[in-house]
């Protein structure tokens, strides 16, 4: 049995996704996400007409988009491997995403196929991945049909985004990649082969009560050849892997590249070099730096950079480095934790330690179920627990506000622009409030996946076909957030004097806070109509329109709310004003 998979059977919160649970794990674990629900209602596009995809994931912070199909073998048995057409069928995903006429797309894919094209248009990302997800063990026959894949993206970037420097991916991830990247999470370093380095400058040693290290030099060959060999594997315990290259949002690496392309000889001086965890180190022989086990923990864009030159640089190109032994693991996360802080600043950052983000902190300690890390990212995120991500939560504020445009458009806006900021970061915000509103959109979300899970089990009717379709598109869970919250005095029945002092008056099950808005969404996605005139093919972008759709929403909302209150009342009664 493979480890993982006990993990996985642990994760309560994924069920609901069915054949794509496992697919949300994977993703989860690659790419360190916090709010994968959120994530999953923004990504799958699994159901009808889905054109072989089943989900579209885009991060442009880190430059990367995923484009994957997944399988699920029932009673999996060792050896197995996964159905071929599987893979065959990301050829039909890839053409439909990037090169038919977005008149001919579905509409249940079409905004994230706009999604994709806009943020390689814009070249926000650098990096495009064809995933292959299942539960059985990798094949080489299957890896074949995933270089087609990509031969086919290469040939449609080529002939419909001719400028654009996008790096192409096909990746099957089975068990043992599943195995590989959990154990990535519990074991800092999973290259364990051992590596002899050449030290023609020697070096020196550095010992200390929980550490020792080694600092010295490595040429850019043998770099090359390390990353050339492990890839993203070499960076098993850091935070960040390798971004890419890219003339947008990785100019420095490409500095980087074209540096070490052009300029070997001065390289040295003008990089900060490497940092690596290793199991062991022996440097007695001279000349020689035997280690076992290596996780580079600082220098992922050098090393990337340097490994993805068309071949190995020349003699002339050397990178200090540092190989550090260590086996307490508090000493080790502080290490990897330090050694990251000069990773390239969000605007989260700057905000993660005023004073109200560190008392929303301590305010969420009340609940241990939930976890709110105010934007420190290098924060330890603790496992079963309901994870609030900051920037979601400003996000939900902002729109709960009345101020869903900026919301939808400016999402990462929020933590830079000091107006933005304090409208919903300030005094009166607390944990109480955060959780009232996080939990709307949250109930949003499981609707949308209700909703996916009806239309793929072909028993939704056509009335919520079409609410599927609305909540496909971009805009439309901020839109629908905006909306509820406009309508909460007719909701309620009550005046409502400041929108900062909701909350229920009991937080300790999440659960039951998103169960509270259940009929509250399920009566609002009746009238999705009278919101979709503010929704663009860009999503939300025209404040004029989208409080026009907001204000007929909420008559037909004042219309009905008198026949449902039966319906309503556990809302009510849990919701308390003060």
């Amino acid at each position: 049995m493979y480890r993982y998979f006990n993990d996985f059977s642990s994760r309560n919160d994924l069920r609901k996704y069915g054949a794509n649970a496992l697919l949300l794990y994977a993703l989860q674990l690659r790419f360190d996400i916090d709010d994968i629900g959120t994530v999953a209602a923004e990504s799958i596009t699994d159901g009808y007409e889905d054109k072989k995809c089943d989900m579209i994931y885009i991060d442009s912070n880190e430059g990367v988009a995923v484009v994957a199909q997944a399988y699920y073998k029932q009673n999996f048995q060792e050896g197995e491997h996964a159905k071929l057409t599987k893979a065959q069928d990301l050829n039909t995903a890839a053409s439909w995403i990037l090169g038919r006429e977005l008149e001919d797309v579905p509409e249940l894919l079409k905004s994230a196929v706009i999604s994709l094209r806009e943020v390689i248009e814009k070249e926000e990302i650098t990096t495009l991945y064809f995933w292959y997800q299942h539960n059985c063990d990798e094949a080489k026959e299957i890896q074949n049909e995933l270089n087609t894949v990509v031969a086919t993206g290469n040939a449609l970037l080529s002939r419909f985004y001719p400028e654009k420097q996008i790096n192409i991916i096909g990746l099957e991830i089975g068990n043992n990649t599943l195995e590989k990247w959990y154990n990535n999470t519990t074991n800092k370093i999973i290259v364990n082969d051992d590596i002899e380095i050449d030290l023609p400058f020697g070096g020196y040693e550095v010992i200390r009560e929980h550490w020792s290290a080694y600092q010295a030099y490595i040429s850019g060959r043998k770099l090359y050849e390390l990353y050339t060999t492990y890839n993203d594997d070499l960076f098993s315990a850091n935070p960040r892997r390798f971004l890419g290259i890219g003339k947008k949002t990785n100019i420095i690496n490409l500095g980087i590249k074209e540096s070490a392309k052009n300029d070997a000889d001065n390289f040295w001086a003008y990089n900060n070099g490497i940092t690596a965890l290793v199991h062991e180190y022996d440097c007695s022989i001279p000349g020689k730096l035997k280690i076992t086990g290596i996780s580079i923990i600082n220098g992922a864009q050098t090393t990337g950079s340097v490994g993805s030159l068309p071949t190995a640089p020349n003699d002339n190109l050397y990178i200090s480095m540092r190989v550090i032994k260590c086996t307490d693991q508090k000493t080790i996360d502080a290490i990897i934790a330090n050694n990251n802080r000069q990773n390239e600043m969000v605007p989260s950052d700057f905000r993660s330690n005023d004073i109200c983000q560190t008392r929303l902190r301590n305010e969420f300690l009340k609940y241990p179920q939930l976890y709110y890390n105010g934007g420190q990212r290098n924060s330890i995120r603790p496992r079963l627990r309901e994870v609030f991500d900051p920037d979601t939560v400003a996000q939900t504020l902002l729109a709960f506000n009345g101020n869903p445009v900026d919301a939808y458009s400016s999402k990462r806006e929020v933590w830079s622009n000091d107006g933005i900021y304090a409208s919903i970061f300030n005094e009166e915000l607390n944990a109480e409030h955060i959780i009232f509103v996080y939990s709307l959109s949250k109930a949003i979300d499981d609707a949308k996946s209700n909703l996916q899970i009806e239309v793929r089990e072909g028993t939704a009717i056509a009335q919520r076909q079409e609410q599927l379709k609305f909540l496909c598109r971009r805009g439309s869970r901020i839109l629908l957030l905006a909306a509820v919250s406009n309508c909460l005095e007719i909701i309620l029945q009550q005046r409502i004097t400041s929108a900062n002092k909701l909350r229920f008056d009991n937080n300790m099950d999440f659960n039951s806070c998103k169960q509270w808005w259940k009929i509250c969404i399920d009566t609002a996605l009746s009238f999705y109509e009278q919101l979709v005139p503010a929704l663009s093919a860009g999503g939300l972008d025209s404040k004029t329109k989208t409080e026009s759709a907001i204000k007929q929403f909420g008559a037909l909302m004042n219309a009905v709310v008198p026949a449902i209150e039966p319906q309503l009342r556990e809302l009510k009664m849990h919701t308390l004003l003060s």
